[in-house]
């Protein structure tokens, strides 16, 4: 569990972690595009382009020979979301250690040169890849909007959260996709460009390598921690309607509080998963697992939405009053031994993250642009320091905004 973190210049968003025991190094990227600058839509359709038709690599084919042969085995990845005033877009590129590679080559150096060179360079002006690619997206969505899970989360949206300032639409809706034009890729890649920069990197931190990262990606000053949406907790309402899903599905949203420190972000993480213990434990419905901490969920207030397959829809009245009765009595329901359960579970959550590169990238990322703890072992540590009436005492602010009923 040893973690060793180098700091090596200071006040920016530079992370290098020393940890050979993966075998393998990760960069990480993320970029902070302001909204004003372009559109998620457009940043979508760039970074499936430069994947697709780069102006490197041609092709999606020699972009792939490129990771499994010259980089033996190497994955480039790229996640996208939302919040209130930037798009995160975090790529990452995944190589073999060179320890591990044949010759003299700097396999690392190479691999952190790619997504840099990648980014900046764009794609290769195929119209027919563009066109392939908002075809694709547009497809995508549409396949999306017949969803359960689409068609809850419109309807959260518009009867609790109307004036959030994104929507459901993880990458924008069919009409933004086709009415972009090539023209405003070109404003993508000045939009990424002008982006506040975090860069984490794990794994064997060679000296060759760290100054390219740090002189190439030119990690920003630190940035303000990030919060998203705004809302204000009305009456709490049941609504019932028709939709065309598959199973009947209810839904309660609540908020507890702030998750404004490290302490906060994992009581706010315990009192998810002993929710999930007690209505499971108290409620006979089949259950879709609370949404799980992530930026679409960091709402002022923090809002968390309880889900669930309804199999009965008679008892639809009883089972609104009963979650509701557990949510807002829920310290009544934490014994000492319920405590131990959901702490171990949430400790074992955390220390299933020293184990996989990717995991410990994404805590690092998060801690970052939350300005919480990056360092995994004291928060595994802050974790063994909550008490149980640090949880009741959480529980007494929690607030529903209001539940609803999706009928097939």
């Amino acid at each position: 569990m040893k973690n060793k973190n180098k700091q090596t210049y200071k006040n920016e968003n530079l992370v290098f972690l020393d940890e050979e025991r993966f075998n393998s190094d990760l960069l990480s990227v993320t970029y902070l595009i302001n909204k004003k600058d372009t559109c998620i839509s457009a940043l979508k359709t760039y970074m499936d382009l430069i994947i697709k038709s780069s102006l490197i690599y041609n092709s999606e084919r020699k972009l792939s020979l490129k990771l499994a042969k010259d980089l033996y085995g190497a994955t480039l990845t790229y996640n996208l979301r939302q919040t209130d005033f930037d798009y995160v877009l975090t790529v990452r590129i995944k190589s073999l250690q060179n320890r591990y590679c044949k010759g003299f080559r700097n396999v690392q150096l190479e691999a952190a040169r790619m997504i840099n060179n990648l980014l900046s360079n764009g794609y290769n002006g195929n119209s027919e890849a563009f066109k392939q690619v908002i075809k694709d997206n547009v497809e995508d969505i549409r396949r999306y909007e017949q969803t359960d899970k689409f068609i809850l989360e419109r309807a959260l949206h518009l009867n609790f959260l109307p004036n959030l300032s994104y929507g459901n639409y993880k990458y924008g809706t069919t009409d933004e996709f086709l009415s972009l034009k090539e023209i405003d890729m070109t404003n993508v890649k000045q939009a990424i460009k002008n982006a506040q920069v975090l860069v984490d990197y794990i794994g064997d931190c060679n000296a060759n390598c760290l100054v390219y990262i740090h002189d190439t990606y030119k990690p920003t000053p630190l940035i303000q921690a990030l919060r998203s949406g705004d809302f204000v907790v009305k009456d709490d309402v049941f609504l019932k309607t028709s939709e065309n899903v598959s199973s009947n599905i209810y839904s309660c949203i609540f908020t507890i509080d702030s998750f404004s420190t490290t302490k906060l972000t994992l009581i706010g993480e315990f009192i998810e998963r002993l929710l999930n213990l007690v209505l499971n434990k108290n409620l006979p419905t089949q259950y879709l697992l609370p949404k799980r901490f992530s930026l679409k969920t960091l709402y002022k207030g923090n809002l968390i939405i309880y889900e669930s397959y309804i199999e009965d829809k008679s008892e639809i009245d009883n089972i609104d009053k009963k979650v509701k009765s557990v949510i807002l009595n829920l310290k009544d329901y934490l014994t000492q031994d319920v405590f131990e359960i959901v702490k171990n579970e949430l400790k074992i959550h955390y220390l299933k993250k020293f184990d996989d590169i990717y995991l410990f990238d994404d805590y690092i990322v998060r801690g970052k642009l939350l300005n919480i703890s990056t360092d995994l072992t004291k928060t595994i540590e802050t974790l063994d320091e909550i008490t149980i009436d640090d949880i009741r005492k959480r529980t007494n602010l929690i607030k529903i905004v209001g539940s609803i009923y999706l009928e097939k």
